[in-house]
């Protein structure tokens, strides 16, 4: 998909600004390491402003929303859209797309 651009950029043509969509920045190195975009908030000339989502750090997802670090380099692809057919950017439908914790066996 998308390489090379920064996160406003990506979600800017998107339906719900990207909300329920899996980016990752190109530097992470370990797999299943993305984030599940969960609102973003764009300036007026939507080239800047704040993105929130939940990070999955190597298939483990975090508690609770954040801010997304580092949204304007251009770093960012897209990894993955929503099923629009069934999402309808609302709590329920994000939380059926975040992975659900399990204990890692080494």
């Amino acid at each position: 998909m998308e390489t090379g651009k920064s996160l406003f950029k990506i979600v800017n043509g998107l339906r719900y600004f990207g909300v329920g969509s899996k980016v990752a920045r190109n530097i992470y190195l370990f797999p299943e390491t993305y984030w599940i975009v969960t609102k973003v908030k764009l300036s007026p000339d939507q080239k800047h402003g704040e993105a929130f989502g939940r990070l999955v750090w190597r298939g483990k997802a975090r508690e609770k929303d954040e801010q997304i670090r580092s949204p304007l380099k251009k770093q960012w692809k897209l990894l993955q859209l929503p099923d629009y057919k069934n999402f309808t950017g609302s709590p329920d439908d994000l939380d059926k797309l975040i992975p659900k914790n399990t204990e890692r066996t080494v």
